[in-house]
């Protein structure tokens, strides 16, 4: 292996001994394949700067850059002469600092703005009861509110499907779940349990599954009060209006009125149905009035009153208090006005007739018989057309007459005849030959008192006046045309 030879160069070597020590050096390093690397030497100054080099061409004009402009109206043809291209941005300074781009057609929402993105901004110390600022509110951040409204959907809206009656909230629910739309909750009494929250009123769906719009306010466990400081109307415009609960009360401080345009039906079904005011009470036993009550309309061939009592009381009971004279009726009837038949307060009773009624008994079988007489009873059952009776009676061999029932029941005039009242009958034969000659009285209504019997030339007409004097006590005057009689009982 060669060895390397190194030369060193003094101060006294001529030009020569250097070039050859060098030349020698170098080739010895050259025949070894190089020294080690020796240590790095200190960095040298810097050395002057160079001379400028020659000027290049110039280079081909670049397209400008994007511009932005601000502005509350869309920029058209530029600002200050610059001509709008494809990339530049507007910021639209009336909507939120709505941030455009410019592409082929016009100004394009890019959907970023340079507003707070806050939905919601607090507004301190608004005044309240009382001139207080203890509380804020809570108001929409954007600087034109009126062109927002509150979409709170279940679904992905889109401009189409997210507000179209521009309502300012819209609350839209998957209904099938059977949710409440909305629900009140009180902060203080909130516990989390089902005795709270199934207590919240909510408005919901009425039916959740089906496709209609019916809505229902439910208030579950407690009241509901709906107060209007003017008019408050509740109507359906194609449908019912139910009112239903275990008890509802209508009530006005000054006038409550019903009107319907078809039938009014006011129904309690088993139970009463009752009124009552200042001036009329109506209850499930009886009904009041203390005003003047008049019933006027077309009734067809209908009656304007029909009574009937299915019990065992009484019909028609008509009281005036005060003094009784001429001029107060108990009951005035009146045909277009002309009186027909009244009974006045002083008990005088009129009738305005020209024709009278009359009944008609026709009997084979006497009631009794008094010495070959035969007797007929001329009582209630037989007056049931007028006061007026046609006869026509079998005759017994002495001839017929007749008995005047004074019991009680439904043949007897007892119980149509009070005390210190009187009947009058007017008995007609239905023939020259059925003559009656005889009269009779018959407390029992089968058989003559004492055997009475008053006879009298044979007659075809008879005028009975029954008067009852006291319980027990009666007159009964006859009058034929040969004969006058009384009868006292």
């Amino acid at each position: 292996m060669p060895n390397l030879t190194i030369i060193n160069l003094t101060l006294g070597d001529t030009q020569e001994d250097l070039v050859n020590k060098i030349n020698q050096n170098f080739g010895s390093i050259v025949a070894n394949g190089g020294g080690p690397q020796g240590q790095d030497g200190p960095q040298g100054d810097q050395g002057p700067v160079g001379a400028a080099g020659p000027m290049g061409d110039q280079g081909v004009p670049g397209e400008r850059g994007t511009r932005w402009f601000l502005s509350s109206t869309e920029p058209l043809g530029g600002t200050a002469g610059v001509g709008i291209i494809v990339g530049d941005y507007w910021v639209d300074t009336n909507d939120n600092k709505l941030v455009y781009i410019y592409a082929t057609g016009g100004w394009v929402s890019t959907g970023e703005n340079l507003q707070a993105q806050n939905a919601f901004t607090t507004l301190p110390g608004i005044i309240g009861p009382g001139g207080s600022t203890s509380k804020n509110a809570i108001v929409q951040s954007s600087s034109t509110p009126n062109l927002n409204t509150f979409v709170l959907s279940d679904a992905v809206t889109t401009q189409t499907s997210a507000n179209p009656t521009y309502a300012k909230f819209v609350i839209a629910t998957q209904a099938t779940d059977g949710f409440p739309l909305l629900e009140f909750a009180k902060s203080n009494l909130a516990t989390g349990l089902p005795a709270d929250y199934n207590r919240h009123p909510y408005f919901g769906w009425k039916n959740p599954s089906a496709s209609d719009y019916g809505l229902r306010f439910v208030v579950p466990g407690d009241l509901l009060d709906i107060v209007a400081g003017g008019n408050l109307t509740i109507q359906s415009t194609s449908g019912n209006v139910n009112i239903t609960g275990v008890s509802a009360t209508l009530s006005a401080t000054t006038t409550m009125s019903f009107t319907s345009v078809g039938n009014l039906t006011l129904n309690a079904g088993s139970s009463n149905l009752l009124f009552t005011s200042n001036q009329f009470t109506l209850s499930g036993t009886s009904a009041f009035f203390s005003v003047p009550v008049t019933i006027s309309g077309s009734f067809g061939g209908a009656s304007m009153v029909s009574l009937s009592n299915t019990s065992t009381g009484g019909g028609l009971n008509l009281n005036l208090s005060g003094t009784a004279s001429t001029s107060r009726y108990l009951a005035n009837f009146m045909v277009t006005g002309v009186s027909k038949f009244y009974v006045r307060s002083d008990g005088k009773v009129k009738f305005d007739k020209t024709n009278y009624a009359y009944s008609t008994y026709v009997a084979s079988t006497p009631t009794y018989t008094i010495s070959n007489k035969n007797y007929y009873i001329i009582g209630s059952n037989v007056l049931t057309n007028g006061n007026r009776i046609v006869v026509n009676l079998t005759a017994g061999s002495s001839g017929i007459g007749i008995a005047i029932p004074l019991n009680s029941g439904s043949t007897g005039l007892s119980d149509y005849i009070a005390i210190g009242e009187s009947m009058t009958m007017n008995i007609f034969s239905s023939t020259s030959s059925n003559t009656i000659s005889g009269i009779s009285y018959t407390t029992s209504g089968t058989s003559p008192d004492g055997g009475n019997n008053y006879l009298f030339t044979a007659t075809t007409s008879l005028t009975v006046n029954v008067l009852r004097t006291g319980t027990s006590s009666w007159l009964i005057y006859y009058d034929t045309p040969s004969v006058s009689g009384i009868i006292t009982v």
